[in-house]
């Protein structure tokens, strides 16, 4: 009887120790920043933080002052950044829209995450990032 006690709490310590993973949650950051074009604060866009080519983990919209704030933390890690235009509202053959910042000046490599060269490394809690293009 005494072995079978002993194999029954091996199994309990080895069932709790399993189960304490359960509820733990892989550490994250909170990420704002600010977005530039030679200086210049680049008012209409997005920016995207991308875990991996091709999958975005989280994005923000520009502000007028090109500040940006993720809505949600995101994995802590390395990412590759890129800017993202705003969709064009203009109809066909109709006028662009007004833009602060015209993106005809946005240089086209940091519209992809594989050819802007933005990187950044979220670190458990606050980050904040400066991105200027070129």
């Amino acid at each position: 009887m005494h072995g079978l006690a002993n194999k029954t709490w091996a199994f309990v310590a080895v069932l709790l120790a399993g189960l304490s993973g359960c509820g733990s949650r892989e550490p994250t950051g909170d990420v704002a920043g600010t977005l530039t074009l030679r200086g210049e604060p680049v008012t209409q866009g997005s920016i995207v933080f991308f875990e991996k080519v091709g999958v975005p983990a989280g994005v923000a919209e520009l502000t007028p002052t090109g500040q940006f704030e993720l809505e949600r933390p995101i994995p802590v890690g390395k990412y590759q950044v890129a800017f993202q235009p705003p969709p064009d509202e203009a109809p066909a053959g109709a006028a662009a829209p007004n833009r602060e910042t015209p993106l005809q000046e946005v240089p086209p490599k940091y519209w992809s995450e594989t050819t802007s060269g933005f990187t950044a490394e979220v670190k458990e809690g606050e980050n904040t990032f400066t991105f200027d293009m070129r």
